[in-house]
């Protein structure tokens, strides 16, 4: 049974009910709806939502369906749901009800429960993945922090979020490049220059005045520090512009910074396959290219000697300065032909990662994307709210090494990239984020990244346990069990967990379909509370422990701890947690 039958198969039950219905008269689609078979142009299986229903009484899937398409048919909600549960042909189901004002609710078979327990099983590593992405090439932009000082905690949140987002794109089946986009020229770099010449020239004992808008933190000392043992005094006296030194120190200086920022990624598990070059659009002649572009196609226009992209014939809400009086390009053109060479690049589908602060940057680069000749939902813009520290329930200090931001690899180094990751990942990333590091740090059920660990950790210690007294715990064993072994799991609370299991996958495609990675960490810690309730059962109850003297018993509940042991494995997998054998 494939890992998407519960769903679809229920999909498709429901879809066929209505052209049987159809067909049999029962019900008529009105004189001003079209559509063939009595089903309404447009409606497809996917368009059936069906959802597990908040208790538990109310059965394992429940659609509003009738309530939505009752109108079609001129009937009462109540009356198409009767209808169309009357009408359902299926094996899955051990009950099918409808409730008032129109729910049907869907109660799986032990049976079914039982195979899609099996699947788990014999899927293994690739329990969970879903076939939604057909193999398609999409670009995830994520981290694109200017190299001009070491990366936040709340750039850190971006690059979790960006990291585990393509890891379940991949799990999907899409074609995933994890891209990185340098801002390597500009005046950020040029500023990042004089703030290091500054500061070399300090150490000479020059007198100097800081750039107003020059970075400040002790990283920057580092720097010239460095650049005055590779250098020497050649650049001890200012010239009329220092545009030598500031182009020498700011190249220097980005180039450290941007492998910095990637190491510091790298410690969090994060490896960009692709880290592409601003500047590189300009010396490959992309920047003008893209410009000729959109002159050749009327988006432009010329006013007060600067050139123009008529950006709000795509929805943006004014035009945009693409070169400025003064021949300047502006960052909004670069931003085009950044996004032109990724679309020829051969990406069907882009996703960019941005913090709160670029909300009125959305619009313009949608207009820009339309402007090219793409669909603008073959773009997709997320952003993501910034991050609060806290210890002791109090706000952590600034880093000195930055002078205004916590820097990423202090917390990492603190707190561990499991619990980072954990902690970045946890709330919607519209949500503020407030890290709590002692709670990151604390190795008890309250830190929810050590719960779901520990849960691993106790199925597999159960496994050690039960090998030790001769059992067989090879997987292949496992998956080969016979069917009224496994039947024996026939209490409420390991029905649960079965059931939970399973949902992994509508899980990971929800999550992916509604771009809402931190489901993953809900999803684990309540498959995670599951397991413990009942595993803490078995403490007081000899009748719900795992290892005991009767062997088939104890197989079948074996065959339940793989489950749950497989399903939290690949779930942390995705989010590149790890996922401990013993704690």
């Amino acid at each position: 049974m494939s890992q998407e039958t519960n769903l679809t198969a229920i999909k498709a039950a429901i879809y066929n009910a209505l052209k049987t219905a159809a067909a049999s008269g029962k019900i008529k689609l009105n004189e001003n709806i079209s559509g063939v078979d009595g089903i309404c142009d447009g409606f497809l299986p996917e368009s059936i939502g069906l959802e597990p229903p908040r208790e538990k009484a109310f059965g394992d899937f429940a659609t509003n369906i009738s309530m939505k398409l009752c109108k079609n048919y001129s009937l009462k909600p109540l009356e198409l749901a009767e209808i169309i549960k009357d009408n359902i042909k299926s094996g899955i189901f051990s009950k099918i009800e409808v409730k008032a004002p129109g729910f049907i609710n869907f109660y799986l078979s032990e049976d079914t429960i039982y195979k899609n327990a099996k699947s788990i099983i014999s899927l293994n590593e690739n329990f969970g993945k879903v076939d939604i992405g057909g193999g398609k090439p999409t670009n995830v932009e994520f981290g694109s922090i200017n190299p001009t000082g070491p990366i936040s905690v709340s750039h850190g949140r971006q690059v979790v979020l960006g990291d585990v987002f393509s890891s379940l794109l991949e799990f999907t089946n899409h074609k995933v490049t994890r891209e990185y986009y340098c801002n390597d020229t500009g005046n950020q770099i040029k500023n990042l220059g004089r703030s290091v010449v500054s500061r070399y020239r300090e150490i000479l004992g020059e007198p100097v005045t800081f750039p107003e808008d020059g970075y400040h933190g002790d990283y920057v000392v580092e720097i010239a520090r460095e650049v005055l043992e590779k250098y020497g005094e050649k650049y001890r006296r200012a010239s009329d512009d220092d545009s030598e030194a500031i182009t020498v120190f700011g190249d220097y200086a980005q180039k450290k910074m941007l492998k910095e920022i990637l190491d510091d990624c790298a410690q969090l598990r994060i490896k960009y396959d692709t880290v592409y070059s601003e500047k590189s659009l300009h010396d490959d002649g992309l920047v003008e290219q893209t410009l000729d572009f959109l002159k050749k196609n009327g988006l432009t226009y010329e006013k007060d000697g600067a050139t123009w992209f008529l950006s709000t014939k795509f929805g943006d809400d004014k035009d945009r300065v693409l070169v400025k009086s003064d021949a300047s390009k502006t960052y909004a053109l670069n931003d085009i032909a950044y996004h032109k060479a990724k679309y020829d690049r051969g990406f069907q589908y882009l996703i960019n990662f941005l913090g709160a602060d670029h909300h009125g940057y959305t619009q313009r680069l949608y207009a820009a994307i339309m402007a090219l000749g793409k669909d603008r939902d073959s773009m997709r813009i997320l952003l993501h709210q910034f991050v609060t520290m806290l210890r002791d329930g109090q706000v952590v200090r600034m880093s000195k090494r930055a002078a205004n931001f916590v820097v990423l690899s202090e917390l990492v180094s603190e707190a561990g990239a499991d619990a980072t990751r954990y902690f970045f990942l946890m709330r919607k990333m519209d949500a503020h984020l407030e890290f709590d590091i002692n709670l990151a740090k604390s190795q008890s059920t309250d830190n929810p990244v050590y719960y779901v660990q520990y849960c691993h950790a106790r199925c597999n210690g159960i496994l050690k346990e039960a090998q030790s007294r001769g059992y067989n715990t090879d997987i292949n064993h496992i998956a080969n069990l016979p069917d009224e072994t496994i039947k024996l799991l026939s209490s409420p609370e390991e029905m649960d967990i079965l059931k939970k299991a399973y949902e992994l996958p509508k899980i990971i495609e929800y999550a992916v379909k509604n771009y809402a990675p931190h489901l993953l960490c809900h999803y684990a810690e309540e498959l995670a509370k599951l397991f413990q309730s009942f595993y803490t059962k078995g403490k007081n109850d000899a009748s719900f422990r795992v290892v005991t003297d009767n062997r088939e018993l104890t197989e079948a509940r074996l065959f339940l701890i793989c489950v749950v042991m497989i399903t939290i494995r690949n779930v942390l997998g995705i989010m590149k947690v790890n996922a401990p054998e013993r704690m």
